[in-house]
């Protein structure tokens, strides 16, 4: 992670997938001085998707309640857009 923040351009972002298994050191000063931005991502094994696609399958979930818009290809900029004012509120 340090590594990443010394290479990475200022005002960058490093994602970091999965996780690590020790401590690791980090010198707060270089993402403070170059306003850095760290996003993390949980990585999931194949066997695990299978588990979704089997419950899925097998009608134990509605996943239509969890769509709660739908985006037109011609509009994916708007969309993103409100999605960001949103969030931001």
């Amino acid at each position: 992670m340090m590594q990443s923040m010394t290479w990475v351009r200022p005002k960058g972002t490093i994602v970091a997938m999965g996780y690590g298994l020790h401590p690791e050191e980090v010198t707060t000063a270089i993402p403070l001085w170059k306003d850095l931005r760290a996003q993390f991502s949980m990585t999931y094994a194949r066997e695990e998707s299978q588990q979704v696609i089997d419950t899925l399958a097998a009608g134990h979930l509605e996943p239509r309640c969890m769509i709660t818009d739908t985006v037109p290809l011609e509009g994916p900029t708007n969309a993103l857009s409100d999605l960001l004012e949103r969030a931001s509120q």
